[in-house]
This record gives structure tokens, sequence and C-alpha cells, in this order.
């Protein structure tokens, strides 16, 4: 009984720790690519950061300040200062930090245009030309 109960809780931890991942970028001054049909989820935590993603992220998380980001994801985070975001696609943004830029090409929302919750000053969201 012992025995089926350590099984158990080894594949539980297993299971938990792939679904519990995402790519987490803690590093300044880097260049990074990132799949998002491997790892829906990323986070940038490093200040002037440059990550190109692969595919459609599910949720793209950034928390640095001077990042650039160009790609597509469900939901753009924002919560650090002068970032700058190119979507290809997005459904959703959500800026708390400062002066940043998102431009977005199309919006995957079932709206024409993306759920924007802006609570920062000096942000601007817009469609690109």
């Amino acid at each position: 009984m012992k025995q089926l109960a350590w099984v158990f809780a080894a594949v539980a931890a297993m299971a938990a720790a792939s679904v519990a991942s995402a790519e987490t970028i803690n590093h300044d001054k880097v260049s990074s690519k990132h799949d998002c049909a491997k790892d829906p989820t990323v986070t940038v935590n490093g200040n002037d950061a440059t990550v190109e993603l692969t595919g459609t992220c599910d949720r793209v998380a950034l928390n640095g300040n001077h990042a650039t980001v160009h790609g597509s994801a469900q939901k753009f985070s924002i919560n650090g200062n002068d970032n700058a975001v190119t979507a290809d696609s997005i459904a959703e943004v959500s800026i708390n930090g400062n002066r940043n830029a998102v431009t977005w090409r199309s919006s995957i929302a079932k709206t024409p245009e993306p759920h924007v919750t802006n609570l920062g000053t000096g942000n601007s969201v817009a469609k690109a030309k």
C-alpha cells in the first residue's frame, strides 16, 4: 500500500511540473526566441530584453523595462515601463506600467478590437497602419 501511495505521489508531482512549466526570462539585455507551441506562457522579468514569439502564446507577461516583444498572444500583461509590443494577433492587453506602446495587426478576440485595460499613464494601444 505504501508503494502504491509513493507511485501515485510521484506521478502527481511529474504531472504538476509539466503543467506548471513556463519560460521565464530573468536576464538583462538578452535576445530570445520563444516557441508558443512548445510552451504557451512566457514571462519577461529582465530589462532591455528582445523576445520573438513563434506561434500564438496563451499569455505573455512583461515585468521588466525597455523590453521589445514581437508576436502573437491571447493576452499580454505589461507591468513594467517603456516596453514595446508589436502583436501580429492579440485578444487582450492589460497595462499596469507607464509609457508602454502596443501595436496590433489583428484581434483574435470575439470583437473587432482586443480588450484593453490601461491602468498606467502615457501608454498607447493602436492598430498598425
